[in-house]
């Protein structure tokens, strides 16, 4: 049962512990297991971020700029949590001392069975991740007539592929920003039934569409309460994680898998 509580790697192996103790198989054997994973996993994770402290190197990406006109290596940040929810943690690493356009947002996740670590998601830093797996990625510019809204894409957590696939792409009108849209049409007040002067384009992709191919349905634009309606249906309930961000610095690196960090 989800009671809503977050237990650490220690803890989840002391579970395991428990377990075997009541079953009778070789506890101190499986613990060891356990822990000698969480010690790779976490070991993993420190080098993906002194690679890119030291030598300007970015996991699967390769060298990335260390102009000091962006700012210091040490003003990205990092944070371990479990976003997703099963059971390991993941590495999320904002990387922004660079052009706008080249900023990102990486979260990694290490696999057990593997042994080895891999991208999950990566998208422009403008994200915010929350408790029911899902994830808001907000783009990187607002270029259209969306004005007071800022367009984002949906993204839902697959548990049977540990990946996260994408739900949506949301942008809007606004009417007092953009009376007319590039096609000289006049902004839809017949829509817009609460007057607020703002309607919405929920692009939600085609089901089964292969996710190298994005399809997305023709939207129809919506009003306020519409809009609602749909958010709910994916994020009725859900609370956005607080995760703990931390400067990329060696000290905050080696704490990584500290008891008590």
């Amino acid at each position: 049962m989800d009671n809503g509580v977050k237990l650490s790697m220690r803890e989840n192996g002391i579970l395991v512990l428990l377990a075997c103790l009541l079953c009778g198989c070789s506890s101190t054997a499986t613990l060891k297991h356990v822990e000698s994973d969480s010690a790779k996993m976490y070991e993993e994770y420190r080098k993906v971020l002194h690679d890119l402290h030291e030598k300007g190197e970015l996991w699967g990406r390769g060298k990335v700029s260390l102009d000091d006109d962006f700012g210091n290596i040490e003003e990205n940040q990092f944070a371990i949590y479990d976003i997703d929810h099963d059971g390991r943690d993941e590495l999320i690493l904002i990387y922004e001392t660079n052009a706008v356009a080249d900023s990102i947002e990486i979260v990694y996740d290490y696999s057990f069975e593997k042994g080895e670590i891999q991208e999950q998601y990566a998208e422009f830093p403008n994200l915010k991740f929350y408790d029911n797996g899902m994830i808001y990625a907000g783009i990187s510019h607002n270029q259209g007539v969306a004005g007071r809204f800022w367009p984002y894409q949906l993204y839902a957590y697959e548990p049977e592929t540990d990946s996260y696939v994408i739900v949506a792409f949301v942008d809007a009108w606004d009417g007092n920003f953009a009376p007319t849209n590039y096609e000289n049409e006049d902004f839809p007040e017949a829509v817009d039934a609460d007057g607020n002067g703002l309607i919405y384009y929920v692009e939600e992709k085609r089901v089964g569409e292969n996710e190298d191919e994005t399809d997305y349905l023709e939207p129809a634009p919506i009003d306020d309460s519409a809009y609602e309606q749909w958010w709910d249906t994916y994020m009725d309930g859900a609370k956005e994680l607080e995760l703990p961000f931390v400067n990329l610095t060696t000290e905050n690196i080696e704490c990584i898998g500290v008891e008590g960090n």
